[in-house]
């Protein structure tokens, strides 16, 4: 059976959601604000629901049945394009845009390398990126606003997949002129009279607390941040040390000479980085791109083969 409304009605959908006015709508699609109106309340009578309360002063704001609709919206519009780009593109390489997000930890000694040999191979793809905390990267799955994600394999919510991508190693982040800066690894025992700099963010700070309790070590937290940059810079005026996850050799390309991250020797818990998707929605050719790609780059301490496997 055959649709009342069109795809195109669907996109103005998502751009009024996204925007939150008619007149930012119209604008992204190029038309006159009544015109979006008019299609707006078109889709709204060819579906039976309400999408929008529309406020005077205040702009759209979605309905109940409007946020149920609006996941599954992008992604009917997503692959609508995906199926336009494939009928242009059936003789050339991939092109259109992929949003990814990536945990705002992570990101600096990841994501630039891995946009940067992707777009060497894909040229006409254009890949946008979401940072974000653990909770924030899972919202933006489930409601259709990335198509993957970079993240950490902690407390990920039923529908969503994974696929392990590497297993960061722990570090020490100590000042380059610090006692234990010239080791190839320390154990926390070493430490642990060091006021210690704590990230905030979720689940950065239980992954570091079940680290230390591993090694049987109490932090004597002195700072708390959920910016790294910042920490990165406190522990470079030697206000104390931090931990970080990252795979060997990966520190990030803007960092100075000042810092020095060290290996952890104690025996702590197997954290993994994982590349995250909405189970059972149907990836575009752009995602599954650069989700091989990922998997295959060197940014992991896996086998492109061995990350192939889930690690749940």
């Amino acid at each position: 059976m055959l649709t009342n409304f069109t795809l195109k009605q669907l996109a103005y959908f998502v751009g009024a959601a996204e925007t939150g006015t008619t007149s930012a709508a119209a604008g992204r699609f190029f038309m006159n604000q009544s015109s979006m109106s008019a299609a707006l309340s078109e889709l709204e009578s060819a579906l039976g629901v309400q999408l929008f309360i529309r406020r005077r002063s205040k702009g759209l704001e979605l309905t109940s049945s409007g946020r149920a609709l609006l996941p599954e919206a992008r992604r009917l519009v997503r692959a609508a394009e995906e199926f336009s780009g494939r009928a242009g593109t059936l003789q050339e390489g991939l092109s259109g845009r992929l949003v990814v997000g990536c945990f705002d930890t992570i990101a600096p000694a990841t994501l630039p390398g891995l946009l940067h040999g992707f777009r060497r191979l894909h040229p006409d793809v254009e890949v946008d990126f979401l940072e974000g905390g653990q909770a924030e990267l899972q919202r933006a799955l489930l409601e259709g606003r990335i198509e993957l994600s970079i993240m950490y394999d902690y407390d990920l919510a039923s529908g969503v997949e994974r696929v392990t991508m590497n297993q960061p190693i722990a570090h020490v982040l100590v000042p380059r002129g610090h006692r234990v800066a010239s080791r190839e690894t320390v154990s926390l025992h070493e430490l642990a009279e060091d006021p210690f700099i704590m990230i905030t963010t979720s689940p950065a700070r239980p992954l570091i607390m079940q680290t230390f309790a591993a090694a049987g070590v109490t932090p004597r937290v002195r700072f708390n941040s959920g910016n790294f940059d910042h920490i990165r810079a406190l522990v470079h005026q030697g206000m104390g040390y931090s931990i970080i996850s990252q795979s060997l050799g990966a520190t990030p390309a803007h960092w100075d000479k000042g810092v020095r991250a060290v290996p952890i020797a104690d025996a702590v818990p197997p954290h993994y980085v994982v590349i995250a998707s909405v189970e059972q929605a149907r990836l575009t050719n752009r995602a599954r791109a650069f989700r091989d790609y990922c998997l295959g780059s060197r940014s992991g301490t896996l086998s492109p083969s061995d990350a192939l496997d889930s690690h749940r």
